[in-house]
């Protein structure tokens, strides 16, 4: 099974010097390059698995059509986590052995003082499938949901460190975090399958993935893994939102788009919503635990934000101002279509006009955006994708405009994000 994600601008294709199909392998996930759209098994490739792939690939400076880039899982590191396994194992069983003496001793005795860091590394109960849905239940069943929530648990302050350290004047991807995230990223594969054969609704592999029910099932069993389970009322609440906001996701699919932009659009902004009200409800330390300090300051950083399902889609442009980059997309634009001189005119002065929304402007482009990795700043691309729908509606009205180059435009579904110089 595979998904198609649109290359960012400066991400693999930059890197790529072959011009034939590429096809790379990272772990057991493959990736192909096919004229500049990634098809993956990843449904969080997007998110941040390709900040390795495009680090990898810098590093080799070529790829050749068929040639293929492996990155290995760390024999010594598999080795240190077997003996910690057997370690922790060993504790365990000693406990039960404590506890069963002392549940059989006659007389009542003290009970011995246990290692609080032995207790602490006790695995917290279980949740499984906390939240339902009668269309969905029999596919989602067969998710470990457990431990998708101790792979985002783990991966949460890795992934917010990644992001931190890209942020840093002159940071270069550090791979030791990159080949981290990108390990636990490889152990959400087994999730799209059950994915894709239950139709949870959501625009694109990402779109599913953000989808409330996944998500409430993904926020109850992380919270668990971190020792700070949800009550019985936030449970309630949550279930309560689930029910709300899936049957806004499932309209949301059900309607008819002009733009394909349009869609991802409500998607996005309901996403955006349902987070809020899920946070809202969380206590400071389970909010801390599924939002580590700066994960949410730029999209990709956090598993539990809108811009998960944005990142796939964004493209972003370096550009002074409001003409430069109403040139540069007008331009770009009107070859795609294949317009006059005349409607490309028009077009140019409708994005320009648009463009010049304050909120695309007021603040300058930081490190992590600049870089390969282009870690947005949160709500650039919110924002970006808001004007475009715009500026895309008022271009599909044009009278010079064919039903092929409406058809074209409908289908456009790139985030045109401007990145102020």
């Amino acid at each position: 099974m595979a998904f198609e994600i649109d290359v960012l601008a400066g991400g693999v294709t930059s890197v790529l010097t072959a011009t034939q199909d590429t096809k790379l392998k990272v772990q057991n996930m493959a990736i192909e390059v096919k004229q500049g759209v990634v098809m993956a098994s990843s449904l969080t490739l997007a998110v941040v698995a390709g900040v390795i792939t495009w680090q990898t690939m810098t590093q080799t400076e070529t790829a050749n059509a068929g040639q293929t880039v492996t990155l290995n899982a760390d024999a010594e590191g598999d080795q240190l986590l077997a003996a910690e396994n057997s370690d922790l194992r060993d504790r365990i069983a000693t406990l039960e052995q404590e506890n069963r003496a002392l549940r059989g001793g006659v007389e009542r005795q003290q009970a011995p003082t246990v290692n609080p860091e032995t207790v602490a590394d006790e695995p917290p109960p279980a949740v499984g499938m906390a939240f339902s849905d009668p269309r969905f239940a029999d596919v989602l069943s067969k998710i470990d949901w457990a431990k998708m929530g101790e792979i985002t648990h783990e991966m949460s302050p890795v992934l917010a460190e990644l992001v931190a350290a890209m942020t840093e004047e002159g940071a270069e991807i550090p791979m030791e975090l990159a080949i981290k995230v990108q390990q636990l990223n490889s152990q959400l594969l087994g999730m799209i399958p059950a994915l894709m054969e239950a139709g949870v609704p959501g625009f694109g592999a990402n779109g599913s993935y953000t989808h409330p029910l996944v998500v409430a099932n993904t926020v109850a069993n992380t919270l668990q893994a971190a020792g700070q389970a949800m009550t019985a009322d936030q449970k309630s609440r949550l279930s309560s939102l689930v029910g709300m906001f899936s049957a806004e996701a499932q309209s949301i699919a059900d309607s008819t788009h002009d733009l394909t932009l349009d869609q991802l659009l409500a998607d996005s902004e309901m996403k955006e919503r349902f987070f809020n009200e899920m946070k809202g409800s969380l206590t400071a330390d389970q909010s801390s635990a599924l939002y580590p300090a700066g994960s949410t300051d730029y999209e990709g950083g956090s598993l539990f934000h809108s811009g998960v399902m944005m990142r796939p889609y964004m493209k972003p442009i370096a550009v002074k101002n409001a003409a430069e980059f109403a040139s540069k997309v007008s331009s770009n634009l009107s070859d795609k279509l294949g317009l006059s001189d005349a409607t490309a005119k028009r077009v140019h002065d409708i994005i320009a006009r648009a463009s010049q929304a304050a909120e695309l402007w007021q603040h300058p482009a930081e490190t992590a955006e600049m870089s390969q990795a282009h870690f947005i700043r949160s709500g650039r691309s919110m924002a970006a994708l808001r004007n475009q729908v715009i500026w895309m509606r008022q271009i599909r009205q044009l009278p010079g405009l064919t039903a092929e180059q409406r058809k074209k435009l409908g289908e456009f579904s790139r985030i045109l994000v401007p990145l102020p110089l």
